[in-house]
């Protein structure tokens, strides 16, 4: 089958699995990322000279994405991007197949999470029109859990239908896993207890709420330490002058050079994180969601504590991932009752959650479901 891949690589690793598995199977797949960056950062004439020759580019770009269409018989929307009408409306004429990747909302995550934009602004109505268009001009769409598929729905009104809204979850890369250590009787209490977030600094973590937990706990003279790895220097910032203002320098630590990428991030957490932090926003999105940073502890088999997800509940019960109510207060009580723990209940947990992961979350049960999903195209 010869399938033609909708704009860039955006939400990368869903995207990587989707190219591979395509390749795989042996299917011809047309993917540019292709951008013109002549002269870029240029300035006078040399800018207006790039300008031309961008202008030329696209024009050319757009009679080949045109003619790729057309030779293909499957068109994918892949993973983040929806905003790629001119693809989707071109496969629409010339009636191919279209299978959209619906990995997010933008309306959901720009107005309704993250409060970038007005929700009756043009730019946030213009955003729902990308979303609905995606889903009402495809075939199929896949959606990353139920409750997500409920919700997207929802805001676009559109009824649930089973035979084209199907759900593929996230997927998780296999890590190294974490050796209980801090819950051997013959450790707790004796050493430091690592407490470990990570992910990007947006409002669906709740991080404010996270650094308010360290503080109660540090007042209770509780023997732990709170590392938050984030991606970025710059929105860090707000964060490191909130800890200092409550004189937290030293319960907490901020770093921004440990990722996954760089294998870094991974090795620091199954060394010494003993309890990783799900998110505890307070939107609607925050309540909603199984966020990627969940997956990667319980591949590590690192216990988790999170707020009630309705989208994590789906798949984990409260013998694999611990719940907490979302706020600071339970938070911390809840972190002090996991601290006792002993080191059989919690590889109980995550040895469950593992599990789960692995029929779910894991590249093996990815590939089972875009078998399945191929098989009835």
């Amino acid at each position: 089958m010869n399938v033609y891949i909708v704009g860039r690589v955006n939400a990368s690793y869903r995207t990587q699995n989707l190219v591979k598995w395509l390749l795989d199977q042996g299917h011809d797949i047309h993917l540019s990322t292709q951008t013109v960056k002549f002269l870029k950062g240029k300035s006078g004439v040399l800018l207006l000279f790039r300008y031309i020759i961008r202008l030329i580019h696209e024009i050319i770009f757009r009679f080949l994405k045109v003619y790729q269409i057309l030779i293909s018989e499957l068109v994918v929307i892949p993973a983040c991007c929806n905003e790629y009408q001119f693809e989707l409306k071109t496969a629409k004429f010339f009636n191919k197949k279209i299978l959209c990747d619906f990995y997010i909302s933008y309306f959901d995550t720009w107005v309704l999470d993250r409060n970038k934009f007005d929700a009756t602004s043009k730019y946030a109505k213009k955003l729902l029109r990308w979303d609905k268009s995606c889903i009402i001009n495809s075939d199929k769409v896949i959606f990353l859990n139920i409750i997500e598929a409920m919700r997207y729905l929802d805001l676009i009104n559109e009824p649930f239908d089973k035979s084209k809204h199907l759900v593929i979850p996230l997927i998780s890369e296999a890590k190294k896993q974490r050796k209980i250590d801090y819950y051997r009787d013959e450790i707790k209490g004796h050493k430091v207890y690592n407490i470990c977030w990570w992910g990007s600094y947006i409002p669906l973590h709740g991080i404010d709420k996270i650094i308010e937990v360290a503080r109660l706990l540090s007042e209770s003279s509780v023997n732990c330490h709170f590392y938050l790895f984030g991606n970025s220097e710059n929105e860090s910032m707000p964060y490191r002058r909130i800890i200092s203002d409550l004189n937290l320098i030293d319960h907490i630590t901020i770093r921004n050079d440990l990722t996954f990428k760089n294998r870094l991030l991974e090795e620091f957490l199954v060394n010494h994180c003993d309890l990783a932090l799900g998110n505890f926003g307070d939107s609607e999105k925050a309540i909603n969601v199984i966020t990627n940073k969940l997956l990667e502890a319980v591949n590590m088999k690192l216990p988790v504590i999170t707020c009630r997800s309705n989208a994590v509940l789906e798949y984990f019960g409260d013998d694999s991932i611990i719940y907490s109510e979302n706020t600071p207060d339970s938070i911390a009580e809840k972190i002090k009752e996991i601290m006792l723990y002993s080191g059989e209940k919690v590889q109980y947990m995550t040895n469950k959650a593992y599990k789960i992961y692995e029929e779910n979350f894991s590249i093996d049960a990815y590939r089972n479901s875009m078998a399945d999903l191929f098989s009835h195209l």
